[in-house]
């Protein structure tokens, strides 16, 4: 009998013992990465254990990507009529020549149009001002097809 009262009052002993546990919010420590920003693991800095708990996580700066300049409506250059025009060209040659623009930024592509525009107001033909385009990689068909869309869109007449 001496061994069921002791079972008893173990028994109870251990269920008193969960029940109070079970009201306490878990918590867990965390270790934080060797590194810090700084690149010196904490636990050579300070001889002590990094706890996540103890600063906020490191995040890794992201340079921000500067918004792409608009060229200004009134250009300077007499051969291009203005921003408007260069928007209107711009996805005139996304529509109707999308390999072309593809792999270009729109600034690549304004600078083609007003590479053809420049070529025309110099008195050159339209095929002289396709030649130039091809320099820029693109093909024969396309540059005159972009010369056009130049004429149409972009270059004053």
């Amino acid at each position: 009998m001496p061994f069921a009262r002791i079972a008893t009052v173990a028994a109870l002993g251990l269920l008193v013992g969960l029940a109070g546990c079970g009201h306490e919010p878990r918590t867990e420590t965390v270790v934080a990465p060797a590194a810090a920003a700084t690149g010196v693991p904490r636990e050579a800095a300070s001889g002590e254990p990094a706890l996540a708990a103890e600063s906020p996580a490191p995040q890794a700066a992201v340079p921000e990507k500067p918004a792409p300049k608009k060229k200004p409506a009134a250009k300077a250059d007499p051969a291009v009529i203005g921003g408007a025009a260069l928007d209107r060209f711009v996805a005139a040659v996304q529509q109707r020549l999308p390999e072309v623009a593809l792999d270009r930024r729109d600034e690549e592509v304004e600078d083609l149009g007003e590479q053809a525009c420049d070529a025309l107001k110099g008195g050159r033909s339209a095929t002289a001002a396709a030649g130039g385009v091809v320099e820029q990689g693109v093909t024969p068909a396309d540059a005159r097809m972009l010369v056009g869309l130049a004429k149409d869109n972009l270059c004053r007449t």
